[in-house]
C-alpha cells in the first residue's frame, strides 16, 4: 500500500517534496492514536521535570554537534 509519493519541488530541481496520498490522510487519526499510546508507555512514571532535563541535555548535545569542533577541549 503506497501512502506517499515523492515529487520534485517547483523552482528547485534538487529538492524533493513528500506528499501524502488520500489513503494516508484517511488513516492519520489511527496513526495519531497509536503514537499517543506509544508516548504514554514511553513516558510512564517520568516526571515533567525529568522530561525537561532530558530535553535540555539533548538540546545541548545537538548544539555541540552543530558548532563543530572549535569549542572542544584538546585531547
Amino acid at each position: 500500500m503506497t501512502l506517499a509519493e515523492r515529487r520534485a519541488a517547483k523552482g528547485d530541481r534538487r529538492v524533493w517534496e513528500l506528499h501524502l496520498l488520500p489513503r494516508a490522510i484517511e488513516i492519520l487519526p489511527q496513526l495519531r492514536a497509536e503514537a499517543d499510546m506509544i508516548y504514554a508507555r514511553l513516558l510512564h512514571m517520568i516526571s515533567p521535570s525529568e522530561i525537561r532535563a532530558v530535553r535540555a541535555l539533548l538540546t545541548k548535545m545537538s548544539g555541540n554537534l552543530e558548532s563543530g569542533s572549535e569549542d572542544m577541549p584538546p585531547r
